[in-house]
């Protein structure tokens, strides 16, 4: 059981602090709501389990066995709904999902059986487990245990932030671009992920790309900027603020939208460098140019 309470304690501890990342960069009421609940819930599974096995408490037992078997229905049901609702696909989401809520109710059981056997000790007059005084290991221990639940939370903060800005000038992107480029719009994703597009010519377009635009270093600088022959989708961003008066440039705007658009006539490229995935476009029709950056996905 000990095992049990290790493996249980090791994902739900850093799965609450997980949650907590996500609910700290929530912008919608129920988003945060529902990422906070999420992140108190492992976070009572974790305490419980700890009062559970150290401690030999029932009631944390308790609770722990109903949260468990009660997240294994759940996640369960929800993914026989899918099936049901015709999801065949068998991606890796699925399959962790239905993992997860088969562990939990694995685990769940595992609990109760652990329950039956603190009621009868319970009964033979056996005694909880208390914790007479408080020493210096177990403030060293919940010091680290803070730093380790607030540092998961950061990294994932950090690793999930976005920023977004629309219609900015040349100078305020977060990337060289070409020389005449105007009406930047961009959204930046953690330290990994950049989507930006801008007004341009052609001819600028080509001379950037050939001059060696950002990133594109040897050994990679023989990639060609080749003609579209098929679609490329590349991405807007727009916000709602009010249009500009006629004769005057649009006002820079924080972003509230994205908006996925094929490109049929113009230019592009891509390439690999390490770990990231970089892609440029040019859309003729439109005159403008697309430039992303992003975690390569093996």
């Amino acid at each position: 059981m000990v095992l049990v309470a290790f493996v249980v304690i090791g994902f739900a501890f850093p799965t609450s602090a997980y949650f907590l990342g996500h609910c700290l960069l929530a912008t919608h009421t129920i988003r945060v709501t529902t990422d906070l609940a999420y992140s108190l819930w492992f976070l009572v599974v974790a305490v419980c389990q700890y009062l559970a096995v150290v401690h030999r408490s029932r009631y944390a037992t308790f609770v722990l066995t109903t949260q468990l078997i009660v997240m294994g229905i759940v996640v369960l049901v929800v993914c026989v709904l899918n099936f049901a609702n015709g999801w065949t696909d068998l991606d890796a989401e699925l399959i962790v999902t239905f993992s997860i809520g088969l562990a939990s109710l694995a685990f769940g059981l595992l609990t109760f059986v652990w329950l039956q056997g603190l009621r009868r000790a319970w009964k033979q007059g056996a005694m909880i487990t208390k914790i007479r005084r408080y020493s210096l290991i177990h403030m060293i221990a919940l010091v680290i245990i803070c730093a380790g639940y607030v540092g998961i939370a950061a990294f994932h903060i950090r690793a999930n932030t976005k920023e977004r800005a629309i219609g900015i000038n040349r100078e305020e992107a977060p990337v060289t671009l070409p020389i005449d480029a105007s009406d930047v719009s961009y959204q930046t994703i953690g330290p990994n992920y950049l989507d930006c597009d801008f007004a341009t010519s052609e001819s600028a377009f080509r001379e950037w790309f050939h001059a060696g635009m950002p990133d594109k270093l040897k050994p990679t600088s023989n990639i060609s900027l080749d003609e579209i022959n098929d679609t490329v989708k590349v991405a807007r961003y727009y916000t709602n603020a009010p249009p500009a008066p006629i004769g005057k440039p649009r006002s820079p705007g924080r972003g509230y939208g994205r908006r996925q658009q094929e490109v049929f006539n113009g230019l592009h490229a891509q390439w690999r460098i390490g770990n990231n995935q970089y892609e440029v476009t040019f859309d003729r029709l439109a005159g403008r140019g697309f430039y992303r950056r992003q975690t390569a996905h093996d």
